[in-house]
């Protein structure tokens, strides 16, 4: 009987533990099974259990294909007291050559137990072209150029190991007047994937007016027998001074995958680009600067109201559309002109801007005008004072003016007038029972008003004093945990994501599910390097950790 109950105790223990570790799933998924050469495509990879100890995974490598970008992503579900966790890992792959490839499979290590991941296979055709990229990725060598020779740091060393790297940055126009518009371009070329992206950090841009523009897959180029990856990052300046203006460098800064070139590397390499200083000069457009807009491009303007009749006190919605290439963003709303008897009400600003290769597009300045005198109006059109850039000078565009009937409205019951606008602004005014009619529900509405009251400033003294409180509870059971002395080991040693994997494990156990903490310490485990001692001690000072 013992040995039958001492049986039964490990089957149980064995089950327990074949469960745990199927709590925790890895799958992979592309968003296509056939591609063409080198077209960009996503694969998925996700872990999902119920832990929020999900283990991590580091892919840097894929046979077949270059690497462009990868993000990552984390979700919490609690469900009935029970925490869900997914973190999933999207890679964007461009095939190098035709074939068929299989990715995967991929496992990980839970609770000493191996957990494998499906396979996907993947064929890469020529002439395979899907609706969602439809742009030609593979050009010949565009109108820039860039050395063999990397300047900045490590450059013989990438040269002798066979890689390149460059970043680089180039301008259409180099001689503007001020508020012309004017296309920054980096690009990133390589031959070489890196094994996360990159950190960029662009200037300030100061003395400009900066719109960032849409960015468009990367492609291949070919100069001298070798092919190169470009990305493109551009943005539309428009300067806001005149004279010489300096635009810094911009520093780009990530690790490159060296294992297929040299296996004994470590399998990463540390590189840092910086582009080179650009001046700009400014000019300023014109001495007559009297009634303009700001306006520099190619533009046309239409005015018109929505309706042409209406009656008094009934609002009507003037529409000023300007229509163009160029500042956009930058012109000011042209002067209008009403009759005394009219009201008039700046209504909204409304953009509709196609950012791609430049700004393009058209801005509608809208206002709401109540006539409060029935009669037929003519209401004079508009100047509109821009530069334009085709033609080289200062440009004045008036509208026509518009024609607008407004009728009489007939006396209410009551012997007054009561226009449209007058009911719109004593709507608020109107009682919510009259007449006593079912007044104990008026009481009951105000009561629940009183409820939601105090439930929301209970709520929000909860927000600014629990949260803090639970944070400092923490601290105090951190420097006095056990733990201490083995992050303090990890510290000295610089494995500062192992001492952080540590304080993450004691908030969580501590029952300090603090969500801002959580996600910041997520997004520093998940980076495919060690942490800088920067990185880690910048962290702790956020949460207050000693």
């Amino acid at each position: 009987m013992v040995n039958r109950v001492i049986k039964l105790g490990f089957l149980i223990v064995l089950l327990f533990d074949i469960l745990s570790a199927a709590d925790v799933n890895i799958s992979i998924s592309s968003e296509y099974d056939t591609v063409g050469i080198e077209e960009p495509f996503d694969i998925s990879i996700k872990i999902s259990g119920n832990t929020t100890d999900l283990p991590s995974i580091n892919i840097n490598r894929f046979k077949g294909f270059d690497v462009v970008s990868t993000s990552t992503s984390q979700n919490f579900n609690f469900i009935n007291g029970k925490v869900s966790v997914e973190k999933d890992y999207t890679y964007t792959l461009i095939a190098r050559n035709p074939g068929s490839y299989e990715i995967g499979p991929f496992s990980v290590n839970y609770k000493g137990r191996q957990i494998r991941s499906n396979a996907l296979k993947i064929k890469v055709k020529k002439g395979v072209k899907h609706k969602s990229r439809g742009h030609q990725t593979t050009q010949t060598v565009p109108q820039f150029d860039f050395d063999f020779g990397m300047p900045g740091n490590n450059s013989k060393r990438a040269v002798r190991n066979g890689f390149t790297v460059q970043f680089i940055s180039d301008l259409n126009k180099r001689k503007v007047l001020e508020g012309e518009e004017i296309i920054i371009t980096y690009r990133i070329i390589r031959d070489i994937s890196f094994a996360a992206n990159p950190n960029i950090t662009f200037p300030d841009f100061k003395g400009f007016w900066k719109e960032d523009l849409d960015q468009k897959d990367p492609y291949y180029i070919t100069k001298n027998g070798r092919r190169f990856l470009v990305n493109e990052i551009k943005f539309a300046l428009f300067p806001t001074k005149t004279g010489k203006i300096v635009i810094p460098p911009a520093e780009l800064s990530g690790y490159v995958n060296t294992f297929f070139i040299d296996p004994f590397s470590g399998g990463n390499e540390k590189v840092f680009r910086k582009t080179k200083p650009i001046t700009i000069n400014v000019l300023p457009i014109t001495k007559d600067t009297s009634g303009f807009s700001g306006g520099v491009g190619e533009f046309e303007i239409n005015d018109s109201f929505v309706a042409s009749s209406v009656n008094e006190g009934q609002p009507v919605i003037r529409k000023i559309t300007i229509k163009g290439e160029g500042n956009l963003p930058l012109i000011q709303k042209p002067t209008t002109s009403y009759p005394p008897s009219f009201r008039v009400f700046n209504s909204k600003i409304e953009q509709n801007i196609e950012r791609k290769s430049g700004i393009k597009g058209k801005i509608t300045f809208k206002e709401m005008i109540i006539p409060e005198k029935k009669g037929e109006y003519t209401i004079p059109g508009v100047k509109f004072k821009y530069y334009d850039t085709k033609l080289n000078r200062m440009r004045v565009i008036t509208t026509d003016s518009l024609r607008l009937s407004v009728k009489g409205v007939e006396a209410g019951k009551n012997g007054t007038n009561m226009t449209q606008s007058d009911n719109l602004l004593k709507l608020s005014e109107e009682p919510v029972f009259k007449n006593g009619e079912n007044r104990y529900l008026l009481y009951i509405y105000l009561f629940s008003l009183l409820v939601l009251a105090l439930v929301g400033i209970v709520k929000v003294l909860s927000l600014l004093g629990v949260k803090i409180s639970l944070l400092e509870k923490g601290k105090e059971k951190f420097t006095s945990s056990r733990l201490t002395s083995q992050i303090r080991k990890f510290e000295l040693s610089g494995e500062y994501k192992n001492a952080l994997r540590l304080i993450k494990r004691f908030y969580i156990s501590s029952g300090q599910m603090n969500g801002d903490f959580i996600k910041e310490c997520d997004k520093l485990l998940f980076k495919p390097v060690e942490l800088t001692k920067e990185e880690y001690e910048a962290f702790k000072k956020k949460f207050n950790i000693s």
